[in-house]
């Protein structure tokens, strides 16, 4: 069962930034998300699998959005978790995320 980052998000207004990254309203938004969805596999086995150099461009953008909220999203919720832990004596929270 496939899961999305928009479960594990807390605030509203973070669901909706992600929402917009990757909108599936008309059919090519939802053309060009099933083509990312099935990228992966498609790309490494199916002989058929075919993306233009526009989508493929576009995509790429919208996953580089998506890995810059991915970071803040889990940064936010490390910060709440540390807030909340007993041992913060112990543990030192870094100032920021490896960069990748």
């Amino acid at each position: 069962m496939k899961k999305s980052l928009a479960h594990l998000l807390e605030d509203k207004q973070d669901k909706v930034e992600l929402a917009g990254i990757l909108p599936r309203e008309t059919d090519e938004q939802k053309k060009l998300f099933a083509l990312l969805d099935y990228a992966y596999i498609g790309a490494r086995y199916d002989r058929s699998y075919k993306i233009t150099k526009k989508q493929l461009e576009y995509l790429a953008q919208q996953v580089k959005k998506l890995q810059h909220l991915t970071k803040k999203y889990a940064k936010k919720k490390s910060k709440r978790l540390y807030r909340h832990c007993h041992c913060r004596k112990i543990i030192a929270f870094p100032t920021s995320l490896p960069k990748t």
